[in-house]
C-alpha cells in the first residue's frame, strides 16, 4: 500500500538525518506503531519508546535522560498536547541558526535541581509522534517535519487485511465476514480487531457473536452509504432526493450529509 511505503521512505529520512520530525496520525490497530518499531529494530537504531501519560518536568526529564538517542517515539501520549511540551518540541524539530537544537526548560531552580536537571539540553534526537487522529493542538509543530494521514477507506482496509492475511494469521472466514458484512461505517475495524477474532474462532469460539459487538456499523454512515448507492443505481434518485431522504431518516442536516460524503469520498 502506498502509505506504508511512504511511512517505510519517511523512516529512511528520518535515519539519514534528512528530517527531525515524523508524524503518524490514524486509527488505532492498522500498523503505525509495529511497522514504525519493526523498522528502527531491523535498522539497528538507536532509539526509545514511549507511552501512557506525560507532565511537562518529565517530558523534559526524558529528552534529557535520552538525549543520545538516535530516535524518540512518543505513542499516543496522554499530557503530550500541553502548551510547555509544545514548545519544547517546536525547538526540538528544528534547527537554530547555529544548526543546533536546544530545548530550554523554565521553572523554578528548586524543580530542577530536585531531578539533577539542567535548564538547557541539546540533543540531536530525532521525533517520532503517533497519534490516534486528534492534531489540533500540534499545528504549530506540523511543518517541521513530515506528517503522514494513516487512515484508509474500506476498500483499502480489505487490500491491507488480504495482503497481510497468512502473516498476522486472520482466518478467511473472518476475512469472509467482514467483506459480507462491513462497509465504510463499520467501527474498529482494523487488523487487531480481526486478529483478536481469528484467535477467538482458533480456540472454539463462535467469532460471529463476538464481531457483530467488536465490528458495529454507524447507522447514520450506512444510511448515507444506501442513498448513495442507490444515486449512482436509479436514474430517476438524483443527489438531492439522497439529500432529502438523508434529513427524514436521520434528522441531521444537509451539510453533515456533504461532510460524511467528502469524508468517506462516496
Amino acid at each position: 500500500m502506498e502509505k506504508f511505503i511512504l511511512l517505510n521512505e519517511s523512516l529512511k529520512a528520518l535515519k539519514k538525518n534528512s528530517i527531525n520530525l515524523l508524524i503518524i496520525k490514524g486509527e488505532a490497530g492498522m500498523g503505525k506503531t509495529k511497522t514504525t518499531l519493526n523498522f528502527l529494530k531491523q535498522n539497528k537504531v538507536n532509539f526509545n519508546y514511549f507511552s501512557s501519560y506525560t507532565t511537562p518536568l518529565y517530558f523534559y526529564k526524558l529528552l534529557y535522560e535520552n538525549r543520545n538517542k538516535e530516535v524518540l517515539v512518543f505513542d499516543d501520549i496522554e499530557g503530550i498536547n500541553n502548551l510547555k511540551i509544545i514548545a519544547m518540541l517546536k525547538s526540538l524539530c528544528w534547527n537554530n541558526d547555529e544548526g543546533k537544537r536546544k530545548v530550554f526548560y523554565f521553572s523554578t531552580s528548586e524543580k530542577l535541581k530536585e531531578h539533577n536537571l539542567p535548564n538547557k539540553i541539546k540533543t540531536d534526537a530525532k521525533i517520532i509522534l503517533i497519534f490516534n487522529n486528534n492534531l489540533f493542538m500540534f499545528k504549530p509543530i506540523i511543518n517541521r517535519g513530515i506528517l503522514i494521514d494513516f487512515n484508509f477507506t474500506f476498500k483499502e482496509k480489505l487490500k491491507i487485511f488480504e495482503k497481510i492475511q497468512k502473516k498476522a494469521e486472520i482466518d478467511k472466514e473472518v476475512l469472509n465476514y467482514v467483506k459480507s458484512n462491513c462497509d465504510e461505517g463499520t467501527g474498529n475495524l482494523n487488523i487487531r480487531s480481526l486478529v483478536i477474532l481469528s484467535k477467538l474462532k482458533k480456540d472454539g469460539f463462535d467469532f460471529h457473536i463476538f464481531a457483530k459487538e467488536i465490528l458495529k456499523t454507524d447507522k447514520d454512515i450506512g444510511i448515507l452509504l444506501n442513498l448513495v448507492q442507490k444515486c449512482n443505481s436509479a436514474k430517476d434518485f438524483k443527489i438531492k432526493d439522497a439529500v432529502e431522504e438523508w434529513i427524514k431518516l436521520t434528522g441531521k442536516s444537509r451539510r453533515t450529509f456533504f461532510n460524511l460524503k467528502k469524508k468517506f469520498d462516496f
